[in-house]
């Protein structure tokens, strides 16, 4: 402290003066000890803001990962019913596929039982006409 301020101090008792001392000494550690305070509040304070904003920052990652992923499963659904429906005209496809094969199957028996039948015929004819 500066002289002036350390006059109001003149013709005090000493054991006065000691208190006074005592008290300024305490007020001394009091004020140095409320700059620390402060300190770990700020450093405090700054904590909180940026893990405020960390948290944010993820709560937007989560909500965007959340419409991906809704996205996604429509996309999937949307797949599964286009497989289901080609899966369905394969079957059918298949089932024409079989049913032309039976057709095809009978037309050759016939055209096999004809093609006989018209050999048989010719013979019989080159024997007629012997």
């Amino acid at each position: 402290m500066s002289w002036a301020a350390q006059e109001w101090k003149d013709g005090l008792p000493t054991r006065a003066l000691q208190k006074v001392n005592e008290i300024e000494t305490n007020l001394e550690k009091l004020k140095k000890e409320q700059k620390q305070r402060q300190f770990q509040m700020d450093s405090l304070e700054q904590t909180l803001q940026k893990t405020k904003r960390n948290f944010e920052e993820e709560k937007n990652k989560v909500t965007l990962m959340k419409r991906e992923n809704q996205t996604l499963v429509e996309s999937c659904e949307d797949l599964q019913k286009k497989r289901e429906k080609i899966q369905h005209d394969l079957q059918t496809k298949e089932s024409l596929v079989s049913c032309m094969e039976g057709q095809l199957s009978h037309a050759k028996a016939s055209l096999d039982t004809e093609t006989g039948r018209n050999h048989q015929l010719k013979g019989d004819l080159e024997r007629v006409e012997q």
